[in-house]
């Protein structure tokens, strides 16, 4: 029981943060996938990570 009630105070805590600053939590859960956003070109973290084993 203990261990929900961790997990949804950090869930809520997160989604506070999101909803108070959404840009740097895109950067954070999505913006480490692209070298460059403006020009939508993956980064060689995400290129490495998608790879194929």
């Amino acid at each position: 029981m203990t261990a929900l009630a961790i997990f949804l105070f950090v869930a809520a805590a997160w989604s506070f943060y999101c909803v108070a600053r959404p840009r740097t939590a895109w950067r954070a859960t999505e913006g480490w996938k692209y070298r460059d956003p403006q020009n939508v070109e993956p980064s060689d973290t995400y290129a490495s990570d998608m790879r194929t084993p």
